[in-house]
């Protein structure tokens, strides 16, 4: 679990962090709902600039539709539960801590693996395995049980 945790913080950059939060505050919205970037990043504590370049990644990807003009904004380019965590971070770019070689040599041949690799690969395995399976309807549910025990909470 330990090693988990190492690969993960491996692959959330900052850049993927604004992305997973952008997209899951968008799918708090009906399908099709648009929202202005100024209004994702005061929402969320984002700062706008650096927020309009990942909002173009995930657009760019197809992970979100963008429409320009004085009613455009952004809004989730496909269901809430047919985007991935790992769509997200495969859009931002953030997958390259998973794909390459553990130790940074640049190729790792089949019979010729570097000392951490068999160590490594079930790691990276599992990580991408769970990227795969949380969707950003998973995190939307997860988000609003903890909000409610937070407010119950008092916190």
């Amino acid at each position: 679990a330990q090693d988990i945790g190492k690969g993960v913080s491996m692959v959330f950059t900052r850049s993927c962090q604004y992305a997973v939060r952008a997209v899951a505050y968008l799918a708090t919205y009906e399908e099709g709902h648009l929202c202005r970037a100024q209004e994702i990043a005061g929402s969320q504590g984002i700062p706008a600039p650096f927020l309009a370049a990942v909002l173009q990644n995930l657009a760019r990807a197809g992970l979100m539709k963008s429409f320009k003009g004085p009613k455009g904004g952004f809004c989730l380019g496909r269901p809430a539960h047919r985007i991935t965590l790992y769509d997200i971070l495969e859009a931002i770019g953030s997958l390259s801590g998973l794909t390459r070689c553990a130790i940074g040599l640049e190729d790792c041949p089949g019979d010729i693996l570097c000392p951490l690799h068999d160590r490594w690969e079930p790691v990276r395995q599992s990580v991408i395995d769970y990227l795969q399976g949380v969707t950003v309807a998973d995190m939307e549910v997860a988000l609003a049980q903890k909000k409610e025990l937070m407010d119950l909470l008092g916190a």
